[in-house]
């Protein structure tokens, strides 16, 4: 199964964006933006690929802060 990645779009303004992917080696991507990270992932998922997910970083990630 091939990989890829989901990243966010613009949208209208700079305050919104929507959701694609596109494979890892650049051979394909979404033929359309999604509202929601989930339906893109779902997506990609029944066009054959396998969604490579990366650990969020920075202030606003999940975790950040939490109390061990």
């Amino acid at each position: 199964m091939s990989l890829c990645q989901l990243f966010p779009v613009p949208s209208g303004n700079n305050k919104e964006f929507k959701w694609e992917w596109r494979a890892n080696d650049n051979s394909r991507r979404s033929s359309q933006s999604f509202e929601r990270f989930h339906d893109c992932m779902e997506d990609a998922r029944r066009n054959g690929f396998e969604v490579e997910l990366q650990q969020a970083v920075g202030e606003t990630a999940p975790g950040r802060g939490a109390v061990s």
